[in-house]
């Protein structure tokens, strides 16, 4: 993988995932080889797997909107994220990927609405207060981020991101 020998990984991951069916992290690399290796339907297929096994990871929307974010496919990926967070935009891991994704688009407006959803869901959500002070900031409203980036440090007052951006 670190030498980007896609055909000779998958083979090495493939045994992996046979050997150990439930491994989630063997079915992720799995995905990214498949990917790499111009398979997105497969690759998405072993996200799912991946999810299934370990409910915390990422969306498999959203890691197949990373890689062909990565790949400069940005309608694709744009379509990936937007499924992610249609299916499941009350996970905040979720909705949090397409925030910073829209940020990275630089589609503030948009990201705004994802961010307010997230607060309506979670009103103490640190990662929703993060994404207003970053946008605040960027958009030259220092008054508004002092205020997003205040609220970060009195619920998480060891916050180094909220920190270094005040």
């Amino acid at each position: 993988e670190r030498r980007q020998q896609w055909n000779e990984a998958i083979d090495l991951l493939t045994k992996w995932a046979a050997l150990d069916p439930e491994s989630a992290a063997a079915h992720t690399r799995l995905g990214i080889t498949q990917f790499r290796l111009k398979k997105p339907a497969e690759a998405l297929a072993e996200f799912k797997k991946a999810r299934e096994l370990e409910p915390t990871s990422a969306h498999p929307n959203i890691m197949l909107g990373q890689l062909f974010t990565q790949e400069r496919a940005l309608d694709q990926a744009r379509k990936e994220f937007e499924q992610a967070y249609k299916e499941d935009s009350k996970n905040e891991a979720t909705a949090r990927a397409y925030a910073e994704w829209l940020i990275q688009q630089n589609e503030l407006d948009k990201e705004q609405q994802v961010a307010a959803e997230m607060r309506k869901n979670a009103p103490k959500s640190v990662a929703a207060m993060m994404l207003d002070g970053l946008v605040a900031k960027m958009r030259n409203d220092p008054k508004a981020a002092e205020e997003a980036l205040t609220q970060v440090l009195s619920l998480d007052p060891s916050n180094a991101g909220a920190t270094n951006l005040l």
